[in-house]
């Protein structure tokens, strides 16, 4: 009896965390760490309504129907101790969950992931035809994926000559020791399709003064690399750099 009942109130506790979760994640205006801002409205009607309609079928579930699947259960013998094992873990799945989705601070994504993802593959899609064009405007309002799909493309140093890129991203360690990535998350649904972009940054002897991950707002032109590099021919010379924190929309769509 004990472990149905622990197990019914599982679902329902499990139901209503999820509801409360994606509210407040909304509330505190964390939503824009996990999902695409074009899909708030949706996330948040989604997750109220499967919260909802889950805790109504275990509310609701007809009584006949609960009666016989908890007979069926009866006539299996189990052990008391594998039934006290039962009923203890679906409290501990409860308690994770209620501190995984309430208690933990929500935290963007990191140069750990990066990692496992190819760099400036979202940035792969971008052609003439898409990407914003140098010819009419100096460059200084790209984004760093507006950046790294030019970059992308193997347009020479010429392209570039007086152009300002005034950018903002974390530090990404390429294994390179005079140039990291300036990069960012892109975007497309939420969290779980996030790809690096990144601009390479020439700074000789850069991990004396910078961390990974730090934030920096970077100012500076482009010329060709002096180390000469297949993968980044064309890099960002810094003129201007700072930390900063991270912003509060800390990835590009």
């Amino acid at each position: 009896m004990l472990d149905r009942l622990t197990g019914r109130w599982t679902g329902i506790a499990l139901s209503l965390l999820t509801v409360l979760g994606t509210l407040w994640l909304a509330l505190t205006g964390n939503l824009d760490l996990y999902v695409h801002p074009r899909y708030y409205a949706f996330t948040i009607a989604m997750g109220v309504i499967g919260g909802l309609t889950s805790l109504a079928a275990l509310l609701l579930l007809p009584s006949s129907e609960r009666d016989e699947h908890d007979h069926a259960v009866d006539d299996i013998p189990v052990p008391a101790h594998r039934r006290v094992l039962s009923v203890v873990g679906r409290v501990l799945l409860v308690a994770i969950a209620a501190v995984v989705l309430l208690a933990l601070p929500p935290t963007t994504l990191t140069s750990a992931l990066a990692a496992d993802r190819e760099l400036n593959s979202a940035a792969a899609t971008e052609t003439s035809a898409t990407s914003p064009d140098l010819a009419e405007t100096d460059g200084s309002t790209f984004s760093v994926k507006d950046w790294a799909g030019l970059l992308r493309q193997g347009l020479p140093a010429d392209y570039f000559q007086g152009k300002t890129a005034d950018v903002t991203g974390f530090v990404l360690d390429t294994g390179a020791d005079d140039v990291f990535y300036l990069a960012r998350f892109h975007i497309t649904h939420c969290a779980l399709d996030a790809q690096p972009v990144g601009i390479p940054v020439h700074w000789p002897g850069w991990r004396q003064e910078l961390q990974t991950d730090e934030w920096l707002a970077v100012v500076g032109g482009f010329r060709s690399n002096p180390l000469a590099s297949e993968d980044a021919p064309v890099v960002l010379m810094p003129s201007e750099s700072r930390p900063v924190n991270q912003p509060e929309d800390p990835y590009v769509y």
